[in-house]
């Protein structure tokens, strides 16, 4: 974002931006100058190729240009966030126009999601394609199970006030998971490292040169040392670490619960549902819904939430395999395949105390210092 400067002479106007090279230049210039796009097309004319070198200018100088006016300069709009917010509901409608498509959509649905991540992420290293992804998912099924499924009047308010209650308190804790600070912060001199921390021995990492504990390890992404690293999640944007862990357990929990309860829901609203036991209803016909799109768009949206369910409770069981085994991520990702063919269990593990002591551990202090 770009605002008025000091030093510009004359104040930007709302159409007004200082482009990537530092120059002045305007919104409706982009009609009249496009010197990388032309250059493009010449080459694609002429079957020559530069690699991702020649793509790779022209996005960054669409993506520069893709701006909307605002007070004292017009402001960028960030591309990783747009492909979402734009790609999924029309991936949605897609799937929503019948049975073949739906197959479609959700079997491209990871290659194309890997494709467009990759894209970003080669232009810029800070690129919040799959945050934004992560928001977009969870706002875009909200406000289908509310403006389209809670009209057909066949879900109670107890239900409707438990999957709005559970939707915001996970986006709380997602927020909480991004927003943790490190606990941990080693002091640049040896000698208060091992007084402070009573270690030893003090090891320097490798790349920024910081001392750092034993179970700490540097993140390329984040471009910093986390005590206790699990993994970067860039679903969720940030390092996972001792100083977020618990956070990040609570969320998926919630996440899976809001997720598999707002599916359900939707799922026996637009379906002929049956009685499993008790109150508890599940689908059993749904071969009627693609007869209307409205019908069609719940049905497909249930399917992505129960999809999103599989691969949070697939986060959830690896980290409480991790917990027990007295393992951290970053560790179990250096193991040899003969270990991980294991599940870990016949590797070296100092820092495992026992399945009952690892989990007290994990909720009583963080593991960096387990």
């Amino acid at each position: 974002m770009l605002i008025n400067s000091p030093r510009v002479a004359n104040p930007l106007c709302c159409c007004e931006y200082i482009d990537k090279d530092g120059r002045r230049n305007h919104i409706l210039a982009c009609c009249c100058n496009c010197v990388e796009l032309d250059k493009a097309v010449d080459k694609i004319c002429c079957c020559r190729s530069e690699g991702h070198l020649s793509c790779d200018r022209v996005l960054l100088s669409m993506m520069d240009r893709l701006r909307f006016p605002w007070l004292g300069g017009a402001i960028q709009i960030s591309c990783d966030i747009l492909l979402p917010v734009v790609f999924l509901p029309c991936l949605l409608a897609f799937a929503a126009l019948g049975f073949s498509c739906t197959v479609i959509a959700f079997l491209s649905l990871p290659l194309l999601a890997f494709q467009l991540k990759q894209g970003n992420f080669r232009l810029t290293q800070s690129s919040r394609f799959c945050v934004a992804w992560t928001y977009s998912s969870f706002a875009l099924n909200f406000l289908i199970y509310e403006l389209l499924v809670v009209p057909f009047l066949e879900i109670s308010p107890l239900e409707n006030w438990v999957v709005i209650l559970t939707f915001w308190a996970s986006l709380a804790l997602l927020l909480k998971v991004q927003t943790s600070r490190d606990s941990l912060n080693i002091p640049g001199d040896v000698e208060s490292v091992g007084s402070n921390l009573c270690i030893t021995k003090t090891v320097t990492c490798n790349v920024c040169e910081n001392y750092i504990l034993p179970r700490m390890a540097h993140c390329a992404i984040c471009q910093k040392c986390v005590p206790g690293r699990e993994l970067h999640c860039l679903w969720f944007g940030c390092c996972i670490g001792s100083h977020n862990l618990r956070w990040f357990m609570i969320c998926l929990i919630l996440m899976t619960f809001n997720l598999l309860y707002s599916s359900n829901l939707i799922l026996t609203t637009v379906c002929r549902p049956y009685r499993a036991f008790g109150s508890l209803l599940l689908p059993e016909d749904c071969s009627e819904v693609y007869y209307e799109f409205r019908f069609a768009l719940c049905f497909v949206s249930g399917l992505y939430s129960l999809m999103m369910s599989v691969v949070s409770i697939f986060s959830f069981l690896r980290q409480c395999l991790l917990i027990s085994l007295g393992l951290t991520g970053n560790e179990w990702r250096t193991m040899p395949l003969s270990h991980l063919l294991s599940l870990g269990i016949t590797a070296p593990r100092p820092y495992s105390h026992g399945i009952l002591k690892n989990w007290f551990y994990f909720f009583v202090r963080c593991r960096a210092q387990q």
